[in-house]
């Protein structure tokens, strides 16, 4: 997700009432994140981690086929209002579903190409060629499934 684009969905949250606080991981706190990232991998805490050290750039996650630009501002967390974040999101098409199937069916109405629909594909990528897919390989899947919701949806 583009810096831009998650600080626009911060913001239409805040429009809405929604903001609570936001907190900066000092940089006193950064073995702790370390030390966390050691025990609980993720992404986002990595991101985190490099902003308050000052290791900003641009950086590639999932395995390359994904960038994102690292600035100061990966460092804060913000608070919000989960109902109304959840208003203004795409989490009130899968509200009330049944199962997982049943989200993933109204998101793909919807044109949302889904984690779950990538990591079908790679799955079925691997089992025609024996391996898993490389970066560029990885981009290609995704951007062929959401042809192919596009596809489906018209």
């Amino acid at each position: 997700l583009p810096l831009w684009e998650g600080l626009d969905r911060v913001n239409r949250v805040a429009s809405s009432g929604g903001y609570r606080w936001a907190r900066a991981v000092p940089r006193w706190e950064a073995g702790l994140l370390r030390e966390s990232l050691g025990l609980v991998y993720t992404e986002a805490g990595l991101a985190a981690l490099r902003a308050v050290e000052g290791r900003l750039g641009v950086y590639t996650l999932r395995g390359g086929s994904r960038r994102i630009e690292v600035t100061v501002l990966h460092a804060l967390t913000f608070f919000l209002d989960a109902a109304v974040a959840a208003g203004l999101s795409l989490a009130r098409l899968v509200a009330g579903s049944w199962s997982l199937e049943e989200a993933r069916r109204r998101l793909n109405e919807a044109g949302v190409y889904t984690e779950l629909d990538l990591e079908e594909d790679i799955a079925l990528f691997a089992s025609t060629r024996g391996r898993l897919p490389g970066p560029g390989e990885l981009a290609a899947i995704r951007e062929a499934g959401r042809r192919r919701l596009r596809g489906a949806s018209a």
